[in-house]
């Protein structure tokens, strides 16, 4: 199911029509629960294929309860394993191939969202940071709300909760208007600049084999690939944050200008945030109070970063699949995302501070760094759609040199790009500054009705090919 099915569209009128309707006690357990069974079900025909995970959530479920009934619980670490493994086995990761799979299809989608909350629900309930015991109802509208059901965000549950309680329903006409002109930007990005760079990259890739200009092309794919998961994913975060402001939900947000990440620690926190927070919160922090815990030597507690970041997002690179290929995905996001953190270390120990403040005021330095930040994430990125045979086969073609040389004219052409842009973006400051015509109260409303007519038309042409989600196989 996608956000330009018929389907959906009923569903969305449906679950508004129902929060109006509804007074907001019986709205707040019932009328939620209504509608995400009610989506669940939109997700397949057959309940047949809800077993497995439904095992799953009643179980997580079950384990919940034990961890309120004996808390703290002393073996956590148990449980979390065992959760992590059956949800490897559910989504038949590579490494537990020797195992005998479920053979018959099943409902994954989804899968991972419910693990975070479980998992964030189970920790911090044992530590006592969520006190209150949750009915079967409430766990199952936290873990698996429809608003982020397939591609998160991923809220905590003690921010979901005090939404509940405290939602309200109504919304200025201000607030009304923002939301649908973030409805049809979201619907603008993946219907219609999403395909774009998905025919891009699917082109340049056809255009790879034979051509002597192999480095260019695989770039061009690679960054094509990465433009069309950022219109798709940012697009579907901008449909649910849209509506669920409609329905008296303030979900996190998952984007904050990620392209001008002058870093790759700087654009993990800017890019799938709710996911990196998570990260953070539960790999990051809790690795490093143990390498401290080891060893508080103040000299080495710096590297101890780097190590900490080499394995959360090693871990982060994994997740996004279930094949090999997201194993190298791993290895080059901690390898990375490592350097990057060495980097700082060792600026921030042999460099002065006024030199190293002056490096990172400089205009085309940070060009720079956002040039191979962008390229790195462009190139690393395509792991999530390419096999390990074919990684094995890009390597063969290319080599380690070409890869690098692919990455380092991606590095240089993504830094001339952002120059211009900045260049132009200052440019139009000034025209806005000067000229009525922007300011004109009228010039949103018009900009708006033009991206309503582009998503329509686009609509009609391609109503029988309607967008898939990438990350909802994640």
């Amino acid at each position: 199911m996608d956000f330009t099915s018929k389907q959906f569209i009923i569903f969305v009128i449906s679950a508004l029509l129902s929060y109006f309707a509804l007074p907001v006690k019986i709205w707040r357990k019932a009328g939620i629960f209504i509608l995400n069974l009610s989506f669940l079900k939109l997700l397949t025909n057959d309940l047949n294929q809800f077993i497995p995970i439904s095992v799953f959530i009643l179980g997580s479920f079950i384990l919940l309860k034990l961890i309120e009934i004996i808390r703290p619980f002393k073996k956590l670490y148990l449980i979390i394993a065992f959760l992590v493994i059956s949800f490897a086995y559910l989504k038949k990761y590579a490494f537990l191939s020797f195992m005998p799979f479920i053979e018959k299809t099943y409902l994954t989608i989804g899968l991972s969202y419910i693990l975070f909350r479980i998992l964030h629900l189970l920790i911090d309930t044992n530590e006592g940071s969520i006190e209150k015991k949750l009915s079967f109802v409430e766990f199952i509208n936290y873990t698996c709300l429809f608003l982020g059901f397939i591609s998160g965000p991923i809220q905590q549950y003690q921010d979901y909760s005090y939404q509940i309680e405290n939602n309200k329903k109504f919304l200025r006409e201000e607030k009304v208007f923002a939301n649908i002109i973030r409805l049809t930007n979201g619907y603008l990005k993946v219907m219609l600049l999403s395909p774009v760079f998905h025919f891009l990259q699917t082109n340049l890739l056809h255009a790879y084999p034979g051509s002597p200009y192999k480095v260019i092309l695989f770039f061009g794919a690679c960054f094509s690939f990465f433009m069309n998961l950022f219109f798709n994913f940012s697009g579907y975060m901008d449909i649910v944050i849209s509506l669920g402001n409609f329905m008296g939900f303030n979900l996190p947000e998952n984007f904050e200008k990620p392209f001008k990440a002058k870093g790759l620690l700087e654009f993990w926190s800017k890019w799938h945030i709710t996911l990196s927070l998570w990260f953070k919160t539960y790999v990051f922090n809790p690795l490093m109070k143990k390498l401290i815990h080891f060893n508080d030597n103040p000299k080495i507690l710096p590297f101890y970063g780097v190590f900490a970041y080499l394995v959360t997002f090693f871990i982060v690179g994994v997740w996004h699949g279930s094949t090999y290929s997201s194993v190298i995905y791993g290895i080059l996001l901690g390898f990375g995302v490592s350097i990057n953190k060495l980097y700082e270390v060792l600026i921030r120990k042999y460099v002065e501070k006024k030199k190293v403040k002056k490096l990172h005021n400089n205009t085309l330095f940070n060009a720079f760094t956002c040039g191979l930040t962008l390229s790195f994430m462009s190139i690393s990125s395509t792991c999530i759609i390419f096999s390990m045979k074919d990684i094995i086969g890009i390597h063969n073609d290319l080599s380690i040199g070409g890869i690098f040389l692919s990455f380092i004219f991606g590095s240089i052409l993504i830094t001339c790009f952002k120059l211009l842009l900045d260049l132009l973006a200052g440019k139009i400051e000034d025209l806005r500054k000067k000229n009525i015509v922007f300011r004109f109260p009228l010039a949103k409303h018009f900009e708006f009705s033009i991206k309503v007519i582009i998503i329509v038309l686009t609509y009609i042409v391609s109503a029988s090919s309607a967008p898939q989600f990438i990350y909802q196989a994640f």
